[in-house]
């Protein structure tokens, strides 16, 4: 694993933190501007809306693993994973795949797209 690799799995898995999520400065610094998001409902948003609702969103737990890592260019990464979506009691309340595309932008990484898919497995 290579140290942007190992770097976009912790950013990716920073966004799933109760901290980061309920914090618009963090979401702002770790989100382009020109991010899209298609959600698992079909839902098609950008930036401001996820800076709108993420911080009031109720505390779930996420679990990801099974990530997967291509770097597309110097500035253009990919990762896929699955995760798990869990009451705050510790009960599977859904499971998702999700991709994510990275840009580093003035040294830093931005998630540039999100996608999450519902998957078979049954809470």
């Amino acid at each position: 694993m290579d140290a942007d690799e190992k770097e976009l799995i912790n950013l990716e898995l920073k966004l799933h933190a109760r901290k980061a999520r309920s914090s618009r400065e963090t979401l702002d610094k770790l989100i382009a501007d020109e991010f899209r998001e298609i959600g698992a409902s079909g839902a098609y948003f950008g930036k401001q809306s996820v800076l709108d609702c993420l911080p009031s969103e109720d505390e779930i737990k996420i679990e990801a693993n099974e990530f997967e890592y291509r770097r597309f260019s110097a500035s253009i990464a990919h990762l896929t994973y699955k995760s798990r979506l869990l009451s705050p009691v510790g009960v599977l309340a859904r499971t998702r795949y999700r991709t994510s595309i990275w840009q580093l932008n003035d040294s830093k990484w931005q998630m540039i797209f999100h996608q999450g898919t519902v998957t078979e497995e049954k809470p």
